[in-house]
């Protein structure tokens, strides 16, 4: 098999390129074809670190696909977890190699930890599209505004703009507890990704985690006849950790309602939440290959407005 390197494939290293091209070959055979020589781009061996360029020409060997026994029943709850993605998920734009999604909440956005699909293999067989990319990442519990890649160079454009701080996500939480109207704050705390004794994924502030900033703005709170104290609070993360929003917010003992993992609310208190209400609600970048601003904005969800109807929500 003789491949031409698009543009899209620039930068890409050649084991990562192989393995989306020869899905159901072990990543181990794929390593020791790369070792042995038995690829090669532009006649020459190369290491499976190689980084490609476009133009160049790559050869592949003939390799047999492993084959597996296929799960009825699995693939019929893939199926129908597809179905209900595509009628879930409402997409905002799409154009220059670009998906801007609206995302509910409870859906993982990629398979894996106990979600057998999510939205990004989800959208894959909705657009028949293998190669769409996560741009970056939301909670499964979180909703709003996801961006998805259909061409390489719009992932690397974006990811430069994330890694240069370029792209600006606003989110809007409600949390228990008080904070004043208009009040700014900077939460400046590193964040330490760790194991629970369950072996469930966790995050504290820990002086050894990854320096973590967010700036947080007070838009209103009240008192809760049953809930006490609320506040609509909106998030801006300069960096992207893990859980970043809820555990700092946690910090502040603003605990955001529906939080599982980070809400320390009062025992006494029956808390029949129904989601956990943190909204990636804006987002701004640059368009690819220009200084073109564009800004795009995901509606409040009806949760927000119906469980705390008194706060003042924008549309």
């Amino acid at each position: 098999m003789l491949l031409i390197i698009s543009l899209d494939s620039v930068g890409q290293r050649i084991d990562n390129f192989l393995f989306t091209r020869l899905k159901g070959v072990p990543k181990t055979r794929v390593y020791r074809m790369i070792r042995k020589g038995e690829v090669r781009v532009n006649s020459k061996r190369i290491s499976a670190s190689f980084r490609l360029e476009e133009g160049q020409k790559i050869r592949i060997p003939p390799v047999r696909m492993a084959h597996k026994e296929v799960d009825l029943l699995e693939e019929k709850n893939n199926s129908d977890d597809i179905v209900c993605i595509e009628k879930k998920i409402k997409i905002i734009d799409e154009k220059n190699g670009l998906i801007v999604i609206d995302k509910p909440e409870g859906f993982a956005v990629h398979g894996g930890s106990g979600a057998s699909i999510g939205i990004i293999e989800g959208l894959r067989k909705i657009k028949n599209q293998p190669n769409l990319q996560l741009v970056h990442r939301l909670d499964k519990d979180t909703s709003g505004l996801l961006l998805v890649s259909s061409k390489r160079m719009a992932l690397l454009n974006l990811h430069r703009q994330l890694r240069e701080g370029n792209v600006k996500k606003t989110y809007i939480a409600c949390s228990q507890g008080r904070i004043e109207y208009g009040s700014q704050l900077t939460v400046e705390k590193p964040l330490l990704r760790f194991y629970n004794e369950n072996g469930e994924r966790m995050v504290k502030i820990d002086q050894k985690g990854q320096h973590s900033i967010t700036r947080i703005r007070s838009l209103g709170s009240y008192d809760h006849k049953k809930y006490g104290w609320i506040s609509l609070i909106q998030c801006q993360p300069l960096t992207g950790r893990t859980h970043q929003i809820r555990v700092h917010l946690q910090s502040l003992e603003l605990p955001i309602f529906g939080d599982k993992k980070y809400g320390n609310f009062d025992q006494r208190i029956k808390y029949d939440f129904k989601r956990m209400y943190l909204h990636a609600w804006k987002l701004r970048f640059c368009e690819l290959g220009s200084d073109l601003q564009l800004n795009y904005v995901a509606e409040i969800p009806n949760a927000f407005i119906k469980t705390f109807s008194e706060f003042k929500f924008f549309k």
